[in-house]
């Protein structure tokens, strides 16, 4: 079928002597990436499950909940910048809807008030419920086989506001809380991810603007507790996953976990296994063939007995965080000079001498070890003159330096897994497990894309319940992004590095760890040619059609059947 997209083919087209209309009529494009998107929904059924899912009346709607919540996916990972929502009809415009959706047959069929009312529908079927079963058929399908879950939140900020006698109605509370955009003067909303190794996110849930990581960690576990637990899956997340709570019910679920050891954990634990570490210890980490920019580390493994179970608690230094601890120190004793001068050293009177370093003493043991040097109420080592002068002096704690110095120097991983000794089906060794906490990376790829700005007017938020609805539409666009990444990887790791085409950066060999980004940016202008009244589709040249063909191939998908979900 795409090699008859010849240029004889065209000439004839054009012409009229094939079909008798002009150009103008008998030509649409379709964006490329776009019916590659649409192609993977298809294949594992995303139209069937949203309308079986969501309560709606085929002779009451004019298109199917599916096609409403498709058209925003597909613009969402079909192009490098989401296009505004409130603009979703233009984003259309010349393209063969008949093609892609199933009940949608004109742009005029996705406005804004029609995508507005399933997205209520999407609301009250439960946004993290239908955005689960979405993905659950989605690993299936594609058998996708997942070893570590990474749990991560991030802030998004927004612009606008609500009328006066706005109240919620049960969705998302778009207010203001800590904001890790650094935009504390902006209303925001909470995302909380739960990706696998694969980049496929299991379980995604808009969340409240204030909501806590530690209030996201359990609502994940008890989302998605019961998969982790039965696949066997490892559970990474930041150190709010650690408190005393969380990791005892961890432990009682069989589930493994892997965090950054906080300072206050269960009486401070961190001091105590810093306090066993000499810099002596360490053992450097061996770097994998795939880790050669990877900086240098070093470690030491420290089991130790807390929350009822042996954790493993794994001190580390590499070459960014090396001297850290000097700048803590110095920081440290900056603050304290510059504390000590603004000290008065001069009183009238003894009373007021004592009284004043009393409060002065106070003060300091706030942010700085009491100091020695208290004066005597007798008036004993205090030089006395016209005017009274207190003589403050201090020194440092030998054992406190070393803790600020090591909190800083070293990061402690913890982790409940076991030593391969004791368990040689689910141990992993220290140097595993730190691995697996510097792939946190994966889900802040994930924010990355959701941080990017999207349009949408009043009409998609007069209600927070729509918004949380809208928001879950983008994490299944983020979810198809991961699918068709992770595809297109899958292709090429059955390929040799001689197989590999030049159609990487520059003309050099595509690289292994291809990205869905660059995949967009390789065919962001490439549209596929359709005649509507031949029903055919073809490429507009027969490289494009060779380079598109070869992603195709990497990702499972028949040429001849892109269009026949």
């Amino acid at each position: 079928m795409y090699v008859k997209g010849t240029l004889d083919d065209r000439k004839n087209t054009r012409k009229g002597a094939s079909y008798g209309w002009t150009l103008s009529e008998s030509i649409m494009d379709i964006p490329f990436p776009m019916a590659v998107a649409s192609r993977i929904l298809d294949s594992f059924g995303f139209s069937e499950i949203v309308d079986s899912m969501l309560d709606w009346d085929p002779k009451q709607c004019k298109i199917s909940p599916s096609d409403a919540l498709k058209a925003i996916v597909l613009a969402t990972a079909s192009k490098g910048e989401r296009p505004a929502i409130m603009n979703l009809p233009l984003h259309y415009q010349n393209i063969p809807l008949e093609l892609m959706f199933d009940t949608a047959r004109t742009p005029d069929d996705l406005d804004r008030f029609t995508v507005s009312d399933h997205l209520d529908r999407l609301y009250e079927a439960g946004p993290g419920r239908v955005y689960l079963n979405v993905c659950a058929a989605a690993r299936v399908y594609y058998e996708i086989v997942s070893r570590v879950v990474h749990s991560d939140t991030t802030s998004v900020s927004v612009w606008g506001t609500y009328e006066s006698d706005y109240q919620n109605d049960g969705g998302i509370d778009i207010t203001r809380g800590y904001s890790k955009d650094k935009r504390p003067d902006l209303r925001q909303y909470m995302i909380g991810k739960a990706v696998d190794d694969n980049g496929i996110s299991l379980f995604s849930q808009p969340l409240d603007g204030n909501t806590s990581d530690v209030t996201w960690n359990e609502m994940c576990l008890d989302t998605i507790g019961d998969v982790i637990a039965r696949e066997d899956l490892i559970y990474v997340a930041d150190s709010k996953v650690v408190t005393k709570e969380l990791v005892e019910r961890v432990n009682e679920a069989g589930i493994r976990f892997v965090s950054r050891l906080p300072r206050g954990f269960d009486e401070k634990l961190q001091r105590k296994v810093l306090r066993l570490t000499e810099p002596g210890d360490l053992v450097k980490m061996r770097k994998l063939p795939s880790e050669v920019k990877r900086t240098d580390r070093w470690y030491v493994d420290h089991p130790m007995e807390s929350c009822g179970t042996t954790l493993r608690l794994i001190p580390q230094v590499t070459e960014h965080s090396k001297g850290k601890g000097d700048k803590a120190l110095a920081k440290v004793r900056d603050s304290f000079e510059r504390f000590l001068a603004s000290f008065q050293t001069e009183y009238n009177c003894m009373k007021d001498a004592v009284d004043a370093f009393g409060k002065f003493q106070k003060k300091a043991s706030k942010n700085h070890k009491r100091g020695r040097g208290r004066p005597r109420k007798d008036g004993k080592g205090v030089i006395v003159e016209e005017k009274v002068r207190v003589v403050v002096t201090y020194t440092e704690d030998p054992q406190v330096r070393d803790d600020i110095w090591k909190s800083n120097e070293f990061i402690v991983t913890i982790s409940n897994i076991p030593l391969p000794k004791d368990d040689p089906d689910r141990g992993m060794c220290a140097e595993d497990i730190i691995r697996l906490y510097n792939s946190q990376w994966k889900v802040e790829g994930q924010f990355a894309t959701m941080k990017k700005p999207a349009i949408a007017d009043r009409l998609f938020l007069e209600k927070e319940s729509r918004a949380e609805a809208l928001v879950t539409v983008f994490n299944i666009g983020v979810l198809l992004r991961g699918l068709m990444q992770l595809l297109m990887r899958r292709g090429i790791d059955g390929m040799g590095n001689g197989e590999l085409p030049s159609y990487g950066v520059d003309g050099r060999p595509l690289q292994r760890n291809v990205t869905h980004a660059y995949f967009l940016q390789q065919f962001q202008n490439y549209n596929i040619h359709y005649y509507p009244r031949a029903g055919e589709y073809v490429y507009p040249n027969r490289t494009v059609a060779e380079r598109a063909g070869f992603f195709l191939d990497l990702m499972g998908i028949e040429p001849a059947g892109l269009f026949s979900g």
